[in-house]
């Protein structure tokens, strides 16, 4: 069973990943910047600030590789949101500590670049019901029944023969296994 789904729109897809990681690079610099100006002043905020914008960079590189690699194809519903919770958590951590003090562009552009570009590579619609409803149908068990052949009941009962006629087993055990296996 193929449990790819194709989405409509793979395109805008695709752009939500390349800008992700073309943004990514950017706020790199733009972090190893404030990482370097406030490490050369030893101030610690400033330095926690560069190592923010760094992780968010990190986040930015990891979900723009996911977004370019699923773009024709996906069979998961809760990465998508994975990447809600882990943005959120990283604006609660960099929005709650002191790092937009020392790293305006933390607290004001970036959140936004993220919210956009997350919207924009989201599956939406149709794409998105069409995933929910594949894993709907994989998440129903299939019963699988073992079905026994007549040449797997010939085999079975040969191999009883030769049990017999090595007086492994009696005679009336190997009459009960033959009409056993002749029985199913």
């Amino acid at each position: 069973m193929n449990n790819e789904i194709k989405p409509k729109n793979s395109t805008r897809r695709l752009i939500a990943g390349i800008l992700l990681i073309v943004g990514a690079a950017l706020l790199i610099i733009q972090s190893l910047g404030v990482f370097g100006a406030y490490a050369m002043g030893s101030i610690s905020p400033g330095i926690t600030a560069g190592f923010w914008g760094l992780l968010l960079a990190a986040a930015m590189i990891v979900q723009g590789i996911y977004y370019i690699k699923t773009k024709c194809a996906y069979k998961n519903k809760d990465f998508e949101w994975a990447w809600f919770w882990v943005y959120g958590i990283l604006a609660i951590i960099i929005l709650g500590s002191n790092a937009p003090r020392y790293f305006s562009d933390l607290g004001n552009v970036w959140p936004i670049v993220v919210i956009i570009l997350w919207i924009l590579g989201y599956r939406w619609g149709q794409d998105q019901r069409d995933l929910i409803d594949n894993q709907k149908s994989n998440d129903k068990v299939q019963p699988q029944v073992a079905k026994t052949t007549k040449q797997d009941a010939a085999d079975e009962i040969m191999k009883y023969k030769r049990l017999l006629d090595a007086n492994a087993i009696t005679q009336e055990e190997y009459d009960k296994k033959k009409a056993e296996l002749l029985n199913k």
